[in-house]
């Protein structure tokens, strides 16, 4: 049944930002302006996701998948549905009979409904961003899950912040509670479903949740906290490793843990193949005008002075006439540019991400900088607006990058 508040769709009016909030919005790393798609079941993660959302001011989408699994399901799309008119929010409701698809691809109910879920938010978000509700809680549950069934570290790194699909998957309440989100929901009038199914012991993550997880907790009060830190440590591992074994990471992987299975990362880094941030090049001048071979990069940078601007494309570029001198060079870390086409800046690490760029390639993209060392173009990739002359304005530096046959020298 639903859990009603006094104002069961009514955003709280405007006032000062709750703690809780404000976490909310440093916990999101999106681009700017960016329209999201929201999983939302009608439970109180994923309610408190939508409200969470809105009172933030982002632009935001619904979808629900009604799994047929019990008749209840029906009342949980119409409560998700009714939510979303009350609040002006887009809805869309898909629905699958999951019981049935899960007979006949021999897989649990709930495998099959979250294949299901991502299937569809990769067909409604396209290459865009969606959400889902996913708390610290779930993630506690996920590793001891997989603990149990001999996982390994990747496996142990649980439910990933992001996950990059059809479309980039978040998870922004993976730094909360549940409870803290249900007691938020009902401080602020919300409602939300409650699925009866969560409290049935034959669902494996139900019994760690109801009968696991409490006598953990009897040691380390804590214990969710620390599972959630444990997965985010290895994952932050994972990414590591990834980088450094390039393309053949899960060989490479295991070869570096089991014959180092105690060494830092530190001295991982000193071990495995080049990779992100392994091995830094650059900068190197580039004649202008004049021709420059960049051997790391396998580029050749053409650099002539024109009397006017053109468009330019992702391999041509118009600067000012006052960019250069200028030197190429590999990322480091923290390197930031406002990107053409955007506002404020950004990391190169986000557009690298947000670009869906894979790992091993980004180290070998040239990074065009300015004798002061701002970012003047990603080579192939995106200029900054700072230093691009608009086409038609007057004389500027043309930058062509073509890949290069003959970049040694």
């Amino acid at each position: 049944g639903s859990r009603l508040g006094s104002m069961p769709w009514a955003c709280p009016a405007a006032g000062p930002m709750s703690p809780l909030l404000e976490r909310f919005r440093r916990a999101l790393d999106l681009p700017p302006d960016t329209e999201l798609w929201l999983a939302v079941s009608g439970g109180s993660d994923s309610m408190a996701l939508l409200h969470l959302c809105l009172q933030a001011g982002l632009p935001v989408r619904v979808f629900h998948l009604n799994h047929q699994a019990r008749p209840s399901a029906a009342v949980d799309a119409a409560f998700v549905d009714s939510a979303c008119r009350a609040l002006g929010v887009p809805c869309t409701v898909v629905a699958e009979n999951v019981p049935e698809l899960a007979r006949a691809e021999r897989r649990s109910f709930e495998a099959t409904a979250r294949d299901r879920r991502y299937r569809a938010l990769d067909g409604l978000a396209g290459g865009g961003w969606a959400a889902t509700g996913h708390t610290m809680d779930d993630q506690a549950e996920t590793v001891l899950l997989r603990l149990v069934r001999g996982a390994g570290s990747s496996g142990l790194a649980g439910i990933r912040r992001r996950l990059v699909r059809g479309c980039t998957v978040i998870r922004p309440l993976l730094g909360f509670r549940h409870s803290e989100l249900r007691d938020w929901l009902a401080g602020q009038g919300i409602a939300w479903r409650e699925d009866e199914t969560n409290a049935d012991l034959r669902v494996p993550r139900n019994r760690v949740r109801h009968e696991l997880l409490p006598v953990l907790a009897r040691y380390n009060p804590r214990v969710v906290e620390a599972l959630a830190r444990t997965a985010r440590l290895l994952a932050e591992e994972d990414e590591f490793l990834e980088g450094l074994t390039g393309d053949a990471p899960v060989l490479r992987r295991r070869q570096l843990k089991r014959s180092h299975p105690s060494a830092s990362l530190a001295h991982l880094e000193q071990l495995g193949a080049p990779g992100p941030g392994a091995l830094p090049w650059g900068p190197h001048p580039v004649a202008c005008p004049g021709t420059t071979a960049v051997a790391e990069a396998q580029v050749v940078l053409e650099v002539a002075r024109v009397a006017q601007a053109g468009a330019g494309d992702r391999h041509e570029v118009y600067l000012r006439p006052d960019s250069a001198p200028l030197s190429v060079r590999s990322r480091r870390d923290g390197d930031r540019f406002q990107p053409a086409g955007g506002s404020g800046s950004k990391k190169v690490k986000k557009l690298f991400i947000d670009e869906k760029v894979p790992r091993r390639e980004r180290d070998s993209i040239p990074l065009l900088v300015t004798a002061d060392g701002h970012i003047a173009w990603l080579v192939g990739w995106r200029a900054d607006r700072r230093f691009i002359q608009p086409p038609g304005t007057g004389p500027a530096w043309r930058i062509q990058c073509r890949t290069g046959g003959e970049t040694g020298g």
